[in-house]
């Protein structure tokens, strides 16, 4: 597998294996799944999940923002446009006279919040 613009851009390859690191929320899933999504590699596309995704980004109500999701999350059920085959793991290991060091809820890394750290 060769992460090169002939690579998983182009989708010039026949198998992959590689994870996309998202946030928590579920907005990120807009550009992996949505129709022409900038990290959508698989091609896949539902006009109606696209649909849904996009709603979800732009609603401001909690409730009606989830509802889109578990509607468009249905359809990518329905689909199975990929199978996950494992989670990308965000360990967070520290000792314990390191203080302020704390698991990070995007993915930018371990060292988010250096600047609350320090040595008791």
């Amino acid at each position: 597998m060769i992460f090169a613009p002939s690579g998983i851009p182009s989708a010039n390859y026949d198998l992959a294996n590689f994870a996309w690191v998202t946030s928590p929320d579920p907005g990120s899933f807009t550009p992996i799944w949505g129709c022409n999504g900038e990290s959508n590699f698989l091609r896949y596309c539902n006009e109606s999940a696209t649909k849904l995704l996009e709603a979800a980004d732009a609603e401001l109500d909690p409730r009606k923002r989830i509802a889109d999701f578990q509607r468009a999350d249905a359809l990518f059920a329905k689909d199975v446009p990929s199978i996950p085959l494992y989670s990308r793991p965000d360990p967070l290991v520290w000792r314990s006279k390191l203080v302020g060091l704390r698991n990070n809820p995007s993915p930018s890394g371990f060292a988010w919040n250096i600047e609350r750290w320090f040595w008791k």
